[in-house]
């Protein structure tokens, strides 16, 4: 009798140790390929942090914040990474998806100029040769952006060319400035020396950089989805605030070793996206979303004609799962 019920009670703990190892997966399909930005994911993989957390993430490269929106939407991601914008083009499209986390925030276009040029705010760009990529964010926003200085996309001569050729072309000196993001200008300046006329200094007001989810997802899987927003925000406040920024860009180049990047270039990115990081008042936690500026960016957007339908601020983001992830 006691030997049965040693064997029983040795089942039961088998059963539960392998509940326990169980791990609940996630597709997390970034932007681009591994850049700074993207340092957290690696970061919190190499720690092993997602695995104590019960979760086995998967980190999918990019080709674009486009591109995620699309991969999510297929259903062949849980979520998507990389500018906001995108995302709020996808809803007003119909495209059930919702931000759950802002990361870096007033990070977004900029226009990329060289050092000497003569270029000083966006009113000198009539005339000159402007390189950009169809599936940039640049498209839409060039006419609203343009109209305060009595210009319109008319008056640039554009260059459409595939995201792949962008630097090369920018470096040859072909052109007189890049439209793109934040971002690029890591990439450019070493090339060609540069600098960057910010659009969020001209008045424009869009979301940032963050996590966002298909509204199934988030309401099947909420609890799996605040382990793994809490193991980010962790993340993030361990190579910003606990001053480990190398390591999360050594973390990078350990789990993709033939990524294009240099460490030293992945370090420069790293740095620069600590002037973009989120800082909520009020004692809110890393990735909480403010509710005005929402409000403020979608009526900036609306103005802009760039949405076909009426929204309310609230469809294109919750706080649900962040506030709980402290």
């Amino acid at each position: 009798m006691r030997v049965r019920s040693w064997l029983y009670a040795l089942a039961v703990a088998l059963a539960w140790s392998g509940d326990a190892r169980a791990l609940d997966h996630l597709n997390v399909q970034t932007a681009f390929y591994p850049q700074g930005p993207q340092a957290y994911l690696f970061l919190a993989q190499e720690k092993g942090w997602f695995e104590k957390a019960g979760l086995q993430v998967e980190i999918l490269d990019g080709r674009g914040s486009n591109y995620s929106v699309q991969v999510l939407s297929s259903g062949h991601a849980d979520v998507g990474e990389g500018e906001l914008l995108p995302l709020v083009f996808a809803r007003d499209a119909g495209m059930p998806i919702k931000v759950v986390a802002e990361w870096y925030v007033h990070e977004g276009p900029t226009i990329i100029v060289p050092k000497d040029s003569p270029i000083q705010t966006p009113k000198d760009l009539k005339g000159k040769k402007v390189l950009l990529t169809a599936a940039g964010p640049w498209p839409p926003l060039i006419d609203p952006f343009l109209k305060p200085f009595g210009l319109t996309k008319s008056d640039l001569s554009l260059v459409y060319v595939d995201s792949t050729a962008l630097f090369t072309i920018y470096a040859s000196g072909q052109v007189d400035a890049l439209m793109t993001v934040d971002l690029a200008f890591s990439e450019a300046d070493p090339l060609r020396p540069s600098r960057s006329l910010r659009a969020v200094d001209y008045g424009v007001k869009l979301p940032g950089n963050g996590l966002y989810v298909t509204e199934e997802t988030l309401a099947k899987r909420p609890e799996v989805l605040r382990r793994f927003l809490k193991v980010c925000g962790d993340a993030l406040t361990y190579t910003y605030a606990g001053g480990h920024p190398d390591e999360a860009a050594e973390a990078i180049r350990k789990q993709r070793p033939n990524t294009k990047l240099p460490l030293e270039h992945l370090k420069m990115q790293v740095d620069m996206f600590k002037a973009f990081l989120g800082h909520p008042a009020d004692g809110k936690p890393i990735g909480w979303q403010s509710p005005q500026e929402w409000a403020d960016q979608i009526a900036y957007i609306k103005d802009a004609h760039m949405l076909t339908h009426e929204h309310t601020p609230a469809e294109f983001y919750t706080n649900d799962l962040i506030e709980r992830a402290k």
